[in-house]
């Protein structure tokens, strides 16, 4: 049986998926946090970073990572434009909260930047991750980004990046790039019944109706 280890970085969620010997490490989080998310990984056997989506708060530390992990970097097809560039998909806030959101959002990217890094491993939907010793496979959920995946280990717990959030209460995300697919990924997730959804912003709660 895994274990999913929640590394808070700030408002930030990065992930550990350990089982047995072999672990996943989940998205990066912002600058400055490298060294926490490095304790927490350096005695597991990490075979790959996993990133949920391209935005700059879930990639900051990729680059270092992966050189002192001596590991792969893994991203869903439709995000590998984002790494580079975080403007090149649009943004648009649900509600009030999500416009405000938006704006600060928009302001991190322009006002920060991010160590150069190429992944290597591009993932779909149904996609398993019994390659790098997990029991688990890719869940697309495009809408929060166009390349936006999930985690679904053992059937069990469900890693969301930012597809849904957990923010001022858990809701769909507040930030979207197609507001339609992101309504269908939230269902998608309802429809997947009972598991723990682990999200980027926030703490775990258990599956429910989303929208």
């Amino acid at each position: 049986m895994s274990d999913i280890i929640r590394i808070p970085c700030g408002n930030v969620n990065a992930f550990l998926i350990k089982e047995k010997a072999h672990a996943v490490l989940v998205d990066t989080g912002l600058a400055g946090y490298a060294e926490k998310i490095y304790d927490v990984c350096k005695d597991s056997h990490v075979e790959c970073i996993i990133l949920t989506h391209g935005h700059i708060d879930h990639i900051q530390n990729t680059a270092v990572l992966s050189k002192r992990l001596n590991v792969p970097i893994a991203i869903g097809i439709g995000d590998e434009d984002l790494i580079d560039d975080n403007t090149l998909q649009p943004m648009y806030g649900r509600g009030a909260i999500g416009k405000i959101l938006c704006y600060f959002s928009q302001k991190t990217i322009k006002s920060n930047s991010v160590e150069k890094f190429k992944p290597t491993i591009f993932l779909k939907d149904g996609d398993s991750l019994e390659c790098f010793g997990i029991e688990g496979k890719i869940i697309g959920l495009p809408g929060h980004t166009k390349g936006s995946i999930g985690i679904d280990v053992e059937q069990r717990d469900l890693i969301v990046g930012d597809s849904l959030m957990n923010m001022l209460k858990p809701t769909i995300s507040l930030l979207y790039e197609d507001k339609m697919q992101l309504e269908l990924s939230a269902r998608k997730i309802s429809d997947l019944g009972n598991r723990c959804i682990h999200f980027g912003h926030g703490k775990s709660v258990q599956n429910r109706k989303w929208i």
